[in-house]
């Protein structure tokens, strides 16, 4: 069940400002993290895509029972059921399966601690905080650490877990005449569950089995802070699809294209070149969209620390802090996504001309818009207040 408590704090008008001043330092370090975050991800995602586009034109295929040493340094193609000559062991439980890869997953029943914060400025400018610390015991990866909490001394967990999560992987996985390079193997991540044999499961001390896991407390019905949850898979033998480049000694292994980036594919099932490709574009796609999202914020961030001064002197106005806050926060995002689309378009300008050309001109066009829309509601708004000047009269 969980519980809570709450902590008001008081920042006057002038801590706010000598807080809101630090905004000056860190603000323009976000801005310059924002750029190298920027132009490292479009050159990253360029030199992805061309590397991937080489490896689709050169990609060879060959059988996984047909070694060539002629092939050594070429990109390959093949499909196959791997095999290992060994059976993974968990030492500390005994637990036993043949595969790839087999991994222990361990969840502690621990506190967590969540916050959430709500704010309120008064007409002097002082800005009360009010932050409340909400409390749950639940299953968890990680193990919080307590003593880190605002209020530790109702909640706390161990210090450490006695067992941790780790994986076991195969010396060697081959595949046909082939031996795969853990790179490869590290990158499969289809499991399933492995089936205890009770006879062989080496329990500790206060450990018991329950179902299909190891469950270190007293009752798995009711369990207590500290209590333990063990369970193990494992990745099997079976059949794969591998684009990897031929290496010595039958290893396949990263392939390094001359656009500079590695290409080592591997899925689970029998998949065509094609498919592998086309699953690799996707995710160098997405990982490119989520960097461009870090590079977003870190500019959104640094915008609102410049402007924060600014925010904080309005805020003892009365009726038009509010409104300069958000006017702020406003400055603040369309500053952010113009600079944003400049930065990638210049990027682009230096990896495809062509195609950072379009972008620079369609983000320009985009400023200009922005800026002839604003100058047309302020001329506008002072239209609006100008008196309306009165016609002469009419001689008598």
């Amino acid at each position: 069940m969980a519980d809570a408590f709450s902590v008001i704090s008081s920042v006057s008008f002038f801590g706010r400002i000598r807080n809101a001043l630090f905004g000056f330092v860190v603000g323009p370090l976000l801005l310059i993290g924002a750029v190298w975050v920027i132009f490292w991800n479009e050159s990253h995602s360029v030199r992805v895509t061309k590397s991937l586009k080489e490896g689709a034109a050169n990609v060879q295929e060959t059988a996984a029972a047909d070694f060539d040493p002629k092939n050594d340094g070429q990109l390959l193609h093949l499909t196959g059921d791997t095999a290992t000559g060994q059976v993974l062991r968990d030492p500390e439980f005994g637990i036993e399966s043949a595969g790839i890869r087999l991994n222990r997953a361990v969840q502690v029943y621990a506190w967590s601690e969540k916050e959430s914060t709500s704010t309120s400025t008064s007409g002097s400018g002082t800005k009360t905080t009010k932050k409340t610390y909400t409390y749950e015991k639940e299953w968890l990866d990680l193990l919080p650490k307590s003593s880190k909490f605002k209020q530790p001394e109702d909640h706390r967990n161990p210090t450490e877990l006695k067992y941790q999560s780790r994986s076991f992987p195969a010396d060697k996985v081959t595949l046909g005449a082939y031996t795969l390079d853990p790179y490869l193997t590290g990158k499969l991540r289809d499991t399933k569950s492995v089936t205890f044999d009770e006879s062989s499961v080496k329990l500790p001390d206060g450990a018991q089995l329950s179902g299909n896991m190891i469950y270190i407390g007293a009752d798995p019905d009711s369990p207590e802070v500290g209590d333990l949850r063990i369970t193990e898979t494992i990745v099997p033998n079976g059949p794969v699809s591998v684009v990897a480049g031929q290496g010595p000694g039958n290893r396949l292994a990263a392939f390094h294209t001359q656009a500079g980036e590695d290409i080592a594919l591997i899925d689970s099932g029998t998949k065509s070149a094609t498919d592998l490709f086309l699953a690799a574009h996707s995710a160098n796609r997405t990982f490119t969209w989520f960097a461009r999202a870090g590079g977003f914020l870190l500019l959104l961030f640094g915008f609102l620390l410049l402007l924060r001064p600014l925010a904080t002197v309005s805020s003892i106005i009365p009726f038009l802090g509010g409104i300069f806050e958000a006017g702020v926060f406003l400055i603040s995002l369309l500053g952010a996504i113009m600079v944003w689309s400049l930065l990638v378009a210049a990027a682009w300008m230096v990896a495809r001309p062509l195609v950072g050309g379009a972008l620079l001109a369609a983000a320009l066009a985009g400023l200009f818009l922005a800026i002839k829309h604003i100058r047309a509601g302020a001329a506008r708004r002072a239209q609006s207040v100008t008196p309306a000047r009165q016609p002469p009269p009419l001689p008598a």
